[in-house]
């Protein structure tokens, strides 16, 4: 089971939840001397990933918050891992 996801200064982690639950997923932008802003969000709610070349991972229907900024709703959204 995923629990962590690394990308460059932001962390994928997964919300305390039912085992089986896909649900409630949050990013974090870990510490950085050149922002005073620290913590976003990253909420999924329903998602499907597929294999990818290159380990590609595909996510749908999230919204992603930036928790002291306004929301902001995305859809058929692609991300890539490399």
């Amino acid at each position: 089971m995923l629990r962590y996801l690394a990308f460059p200064n932001y962390e994928l982690r997964k919300r305390s939840s039912p085992e089986r639950s896909i649900t409630n997923y949050e990013l974090r932008k870990r510490s950085s001397p050149e922002r005073s802003i620290t913590n976003y969000e990253l909420r999924i709610t329903n998602y499907v990933s597929v294999a990818l070349l290159k380990g590609a991972l595909r996510i749908t229907n999230y919204v992603s918050e930036a928790l002291l900024k306004g929301a902001l709703r995305i859809t058929n959204y692609e991300l890539r891992i490399t």
